[in-house]
């Protein structure tokens, strides 16, 4: 190995040591998993809850009675200044069950804390979804406000028509719950409970009109805080449940607490290695033809231009085959010297002569590489999030995905195929296309 070689592979290393020294240090200060939180009583089991990024996460009591809200402040989004009047606070540690909607979540839990709350539970609801539906817009004809499609509900999961003079006003009224069964009672509707989307029907019976009413979504999501907010974060926790988990019940006394967390996640780790695994096999299936075609070209050089060997050139040629990688700068003087006496399709190859005699700028090109591989990844991803032209992903992701699977898996099926049987016109394809790669030989 000569100076050039020691100095690329050095400094390769000393690239591969400074990233994984880098995320070492990353790593005492990320999370495996995402915190969640949990509902404890002794009567039932755990209830899964999500978090809030603002504000304590466990609780200051470990024994809270659950408390509606005031009826004159019942989502808690009056101004954090007003007063708190008609409202007597229970005597003992209690939890705040607040409905979703109308102001922010962190707006809520402030307000909760001047009541004397020491914890607030934040439960999804179908009355948020609706916040300028009013009795008369179906009266006057104004456009009322209704759920959005797949942010609110979905359709494929449970769908109904329901006639508009059933329906109860205003529509998130839990009293045109029955109507909806054919739609809640769907098994792939996991909220059980549908709203109306606000679609009305006349075709069938112009006399009659029917409304749509669909699968309401009802997932845990995490409570963010308000940057808006002058007044300092809320010293009580909050926490999100689903509206099906309202509905089915609370304790009457609880507990809130996060939910254990491993330190690792090693499912996430065992993705990891599968991605590495499966990218290692693609370059290396997908430059097996490089490889072949190099060493046919290598074999060449040593050979001449046909002419037949003697047992011991053979074993001589082997030997330079084996120790390749390891050609010098004096090795390299006497290779090109070797290449000037072959044929000239070889001699002027450059292709040839720069892969075999520069051997030792290899290691170098290679880090060259991989850092400008690094550096225009990490400026197309940049540019890809705030431009958000996240669609082109999924094209390159395409593009990708099916170059892969030709590589490992059709080529090589073909290959077989061609062993199989004598067709020789899929020999002449894959040499037009295996000579695509060389330079343009000149003589």
């Amino acid at each position: 190995m000569n100076s050039s070689q020691f100095s690329a592979r050095f400094n390769l290393l000393g690239i591969r040591s400074i990233s994984i020294l880098f995320l070492l240090l990353l790593l005492p200060q990320t999370s495996a998993i995402l915190p969640t939180m949990q509902i404890i009583s002794s009567s039932s089991s755990p209830i899964y809850a999500a978090t809030s990024f603002y504000g304590p996460i466990d609780a200051s009591s470990s024994s809270l009675s659950s408390s509606q809200t005031p009826p004159n402040d019942r989502g808690l989004c009056s101004d954090l200044d007003d007063p708190i009047t008609d409202y007597d606070p229970p005597t003992n540690d209690f939890v705040f069950l607040v409905p979703r909607g109308n102001c922010t979540f962190e707006h809520k839990t402030l307000r909760a804390e001047r009541y004397g709350a020491k914890a607030v539970i934040v439960y999804n609801n179908a009355e948020q979804m609706f916040f300028d539906n009013h009795t008369e817009s179906q009266q006057t004809g104004l456009v009322s406000s209704f759920p959005t499609n797949l942010v609110d509900y979905e359709c494929s999961n449970g769908e109904a028509q329901v006639p508009l003079s059933s329906l109860s006003t205003p529509y998130y009224s839990r009293s045109n719950d029955p109507l909806f069964t054919s739609c809640s009672s769907n098994s792939k509707c996991e909220s059980n409970r549908c709203v109306v989307t606000g679609s009305i029907k006349t075709s069938s019976s112009p006399s009659s009109p029917t409304m749509q009413v669909c699968c309401m979504w009802d997932l845990h999501q995490y409570l963010y805080p308000d940057s808006t907010l002058l007044d300092s974060p809320p010293t009580i926790p909050s926490v999100f449940i689903t509206s099906k988990q309202y509905d089915e019940g609370l304790p009457l006394t609880l507990s809130i607490s996060p939910r254990p967390r491993p330190k690792y996640n090693a499912s996430s780790f065992l993705i990891w290695a599968w991605g590495c695994f499966v990218a290692c096999l693609a370059s290396r299936t997908s430059g097996s033809e490089l490889a072949r075609a190099l060493k046919k070209t290598k074999e060449k050089l040593r050979r001449g231009s046909g002419a037949t060997r003697t047992p011991s050139e053979t074993s001589s040629s082997d030997d330079d085959m084996r120790r390749e990688d390891d050609i010098g700068a004096g090795e390299s003087m006497e290779l090109n010297a070797k290449v000037r006496q072959k044929p000239a399709c070889l001699r002027h190859n450059p292709f040839v002569i720069n892969y075999v005699s520069n051997s030792s700028l290899r290691s170098a090109s290679f880090a060259q590489h991989a850092i400008g591989f690094l550096v225009m990844s990490s400026v197309t991803l940049l540019i890809l999030f705030y431009l958000n032209i996240y669609a082109i992903v999924t094209v390159l992701y395409a593009f990708g995905c099916s170059g892969a699977l030709s590589q490992v898996m059709i080529y090589p099926f073909m290959r077989k195929v061609r062993g199989w049987t004598n067709y020789t016109k899929f020999d002449e394809v894959r040499e037009r296309r295996s000579d695509s790669w060389r330079p343009i030989q000149r003589f």
